[in-house]
């Protein structure tokens, strides 16, 4: 589209001929034929497009016609700028040392004037950014988006507060140590309030310096309350304290709580049988306040949470578990262990004293029972007896004893967890019997004798097995009688441990050495330090034939004392009456019944 434009100028042949019109014309006439060349000059804010000079030739009659285009001028191109401006909160006062990123490229740092400028700016959105500087913080934002237009500065406007260090510390009053997980608020100069927690170290850090040494807590007046402490201690109701942060300062405030002293409780679970430590076992504890807690024993078998202490400023220990009256039970023990359920024991604290409590669990399975067959004389094991065992539950079961002259299936154990040896041998009560020795013994068939087997306790059964001598009847651990009538031996029957007779008719004694003189049992528990109970029994057996070794005494002469003879006869009196004593002793927990 072509416009018609004013104020063209148009020369002829060099001279000026005029300018053109609204139209953007402008005409001569009167010319004579030839060549004409015709140029144009652009008005303001135009420029010729294409050529500024023609050349035509002119003939009579004709009209020649010069066209030329002009174009309006295109203006410089005026880029934008931005300013950066950086003030103290709340006021218009410049703040020097700031630094300012464009586009997060540092275009630099305010001076006196507080302010950072850029121009020839492309028109388009830009990003500032600043950091404060030293003893101040940011207020508001930190960074601003804003669009950049061209011929036009845009302004960026940041502010800043002043800032100081404030660390607050909760420390025992008592120890000096610091108190983690006290709870503290702070009233802030805004008076808004923040609540913390503080750390390991007892401290809030939220208004210290940071890593890189910088404060970062604005200045002015807070106030901080401890409102709660840990157990253990005790807060003072209104220990409100104000503190000033100033610009540039490093303030601290430490808070004192007080430490509640008390004493100190090591509870201990161990092996009622070996004493060693039972770790895993879980212990409830209730305290004096009358709140429950469950614990479980460590590998020491111990529960320390009540004997803990701490070094006061002195460096002596403080107990620290309340004062008062605990009970303690134990609710239950690793496999393989037993406890009485709901068992309670109560234990004394007192203050700056130590108690301790041990409580004792059963880790055995079962027991153990060891059968052993010797020769009464000698004493040496007897191998190949048979011998039958029934167990507590009514099975019966057959064993021949091995070259010690030994049962020992009933002897077998397993590993407990501390590795100790576990008898598991069914409790209760077991009947003996020999039914079989070897070639030239002799048994009673059907003598049986029983033998109790305790959780945790070993017995022992012993069957001794008399080399010559008569008949002898195994029913127990009584001898009832020795007679001796003339020189015949006519009987010798054990059934027992009591000698009710022994009559030698006079003129000439044959004595018979009995085969088999019955000792009793004896039910024993070791004394000693070995917490393993042994209980051993002993059956005596008749054996070879029904003879004995005869010894013959001289007779009495007549006249001659018969002293020797009441002497005698008082003495079997004293063992008759001895069959009925019992001594029982006691030491602790164990028992020894002796049956004479």
């Amino acid at each position: 589209t072509t416009t018609p434009v004013e104020g063209v100028t148009v020369n002829v042949g060099g001279e000026k001929l005029g300018t053109t019109d609204a139209e953007g014309k402008i005409g001569k006439t009167d010319l004579s034929e030839g060549e004409y060349t015709v140029s144009i000059e652009a008005p303001a804010n135009y420029e010729v497009s294409g050529n500024a000079s023609q050349t035509q030739p002119v003939t009579n009659g004709n009209k020649t016609t010069y066209q030329f285009y002009v174009k309006e001028k295109t203006a410089p191109l005026v880029k934008g700028s931005i300013e950066v401006v950086v003030c103290k909160k709340g006021t218009s006062d410049l703040v020097e040392g700031a630094k300012v990123f464009l586009d997060g490229v540092e275009l630099g740092t305010t001076g006196e004037a507080g302010r950072v400028e850029k121009s020839n700016l492309e028109a388009k959105n830009y990003t500032v950014s600043i950091t404060a500087p030293a003893n101040y913080k940011v207020y508001g934002d930190a960074s601003k988006t804003d669009t950049v237009t061209n011929g036009n500065k845009t302004t960026y406007e940041f502010y800043v507060e002043e800032t100081g260090s404030l660390t607050i510390k909760v420390e025992d009053e008592v120890t000096g140590n610091p108190v983690e997980g006290a709870k503290v608020s702070v009233k802030q100069p805004d008076g808004s309030t923040k609540y913390y927690t503080t750390d390991k170290n007892g401290e809030v850090k939220e208004y210290s310096k940071t890593a890189s040494g910088e404060h970062k807590t604005p200045i002015g007046s807070y106030e901080i309350t401890v409102t709660e402490v840990p157990d253990g201690y005790n807060v003072t109701t209104g220990n409100t304290k104000t503190v000033s942060v100033t610009q540039g300062s490093e303030t601290t405030h430490i808070a004192k709580v007080d430490l509640v002293k008390g004493g100190a409780l090591t509870i201990k679970v161990v092996d009622e049988v070996y004493g060693t430590p039972v770790s895993g076992a879980k212990v409830e504890v209730t305290q004096p306040d009358g709140t429950k807690k469950t614990y479980q024993t460590n590998s020491d078998g111990e529960i320390t949470e009540y004997a803990k202490t701490v070094k006061d400023k002195d460096g002596k220990d403080v107990y620290l578990a309340p004062v008062g009256e605990y009970s303690i039970k134990v609710v239950s023990v690793p496999d393989g262990a037993t406890v009485t359920v709901g068992k309670e024991s109560t234990v004394k604290v007192s203050l700056g004293q130590k108690s301790e409590h041990i409580a004792k669990v059963n880790t055995a399975l079962g027991g153990a029972l060891l059968i052993k067959v010797e020769d009464e004389e000698t004493g040496e094991a007897v191998k190949g007896a048979s011998l039958e065992v029934t167990e507590p539950d009514g099975s019966k079961k057959t064993y021949v004893t091995d070259a010690d002259g030994e049962v020992k299936d009933y002897m077998k154990t397993v590993k407990d967890a501390n590795g100790h040896d576990v008898y598991v041998s069914p409790t209760g009560t077991y009947s003996i019997k020999v039914t079989d020795v070897p070639k030239g013994y002799k048994v009673t068939v059907g003598e049986e004798k029983t033998v109790s087997v305790s959780l945790g306790k070993k017995s022992e059964h012993l069957v001794k097995i008399n080399t010559s001598g008569a008949s002898n009847t195994n029913t127990g651990n009584t001898n009832t009688g020795n007679t001796n009538t003339g020189n015949t031996n006519t009987s010798n029957t054990n059934t027992g441990n009591t000698n009710t007779s022994n009559t030698n008719t006079p003129n000439t004694s044959t004595l018979s050495k009995n085969s088999s003189t019955g000792t009793g049992s004896v039910e024993s528990t070791n004394l000693s330090n070995n917490k393993d109970t042994s209980t051993t029994t002993i059956t005596s057996i008749d054996t070879k034939g029904t003879g004995g070794s005869n010894v013959t005494a001289k007779s009495q002469k007549t006249g001659e004392s018969k002293l020797p003879y009441i002497i005698f006869a008082s003495i079997m009196l004293m063992i008759i009456v001895g069959a009925i004593i019992y001594i029982k002793v006691h030491k602790e927990d164990d028992l020894v019944d002796i049956k004479l």
